[in-house]
């Protein structure tokens, strides 16, 4: 159960940290359309979610979005919980 849930996590984590780096192809690359991608858009639907949720609580800080930031520390502290739970 404890492996399920981390493996879980690391995928999210895996998931979100596409999204980043998708997100720096987009601002600087020459592709616009690359949000029309449907990878790209599936991975904006799984993660938007906690993002959106983080960036409501979060002071505006300009052009840098330190929400994903946020929600990367959550998965970790979540690890962090799951490891320490007494199940198997």
């Amino acid at each position: 159960m404890k492996a399920v849930l981390l493996m879980i996590l690391n995928v999210y984590s895996f998931i979100l940290l596409a999204r980043v780096i998708v997100s720096w192809i987009a601002v600087g690359g020459n592709n616009p359309n690359i949000r029309h991608n449907p990878i790209v858009e599936a991975i904006y639907q799984l993660t938007e979610p906690p993002v959106q949720l983080v960036r409501q609580f979060m002071p505006r800080t300009g052009m840098i979005d330190f929400s994903v930031l946020v929600v990367f520390l959550l998965i970790s502290l979540l690890q962090r919980v799951v490891i320490s739970l007494p199940i198997p």
